[in-house]
């Protein structure tokens, strides 16, 4: 299941509106609208305050979407690369002569 949807039933289920998740969790109505809808993802110290709220936690969030995992998982292997790029050693074999 999407984190989005996931939210979304989570929300329904303490029978809040968006608005008062919004409030609680310091965002917009628009932020819980495009997180619930996919659109896009909360950050962690969102995730902290809606896990909170719904009574649950970042890892059932990540665990229950692929999605979100893949897209963890792409960014873990861009960091690698860049720290690769910039290792201290690769200066010493630039072509410049440092």
């Amino acid at each position: 299941m999407r984190l989005g949807n996931q939210l979304q039933k989570l929300r329904e289920e303490q029978k809040m509106s968006q608005e008062e998740v919004a409030k609680q969790v310091g965002v917009s109505v628009q932020n819980i609208h495009k997180w619930e809808n996919n659109q896009g993802y909360p950050e962690i110290q969102h995730l902290l305050k809606l896990g909170d709220i719904y009574g649950t936690t970042i890892d059932e969030f990540i665990k229950s979407d692929a999605t979100l995992q893949n897209r963890i998982n792409i960014r873990e292997e861009e960091k690698k690369d860049d720290d690769e790029l910039f290792h201290p050693g690769f200066l010493k074999t630039n072509s410049i002569g440092y």
